[in-house]
C-alpha cells in the first residue's frame, strides 16, 4: 500500500504541475 500511495503521490504532482492553477489529484 506504502508504495502504491508513493507512486499516487508522483503521479499527482506530475499533474498538479501540468494542470497548474487548478489542483486536481488524478
Amino acid at each position: 500500500f506504502r508504495q502504491k500511495q508513493k507512486r499516487l503521490h508522483n503521479k499527482s504532482k506530475i499533474s498538479e504541475k501540468k494542470i497548474g492553477r487548478s489542483k486536481v489529484v488524478f
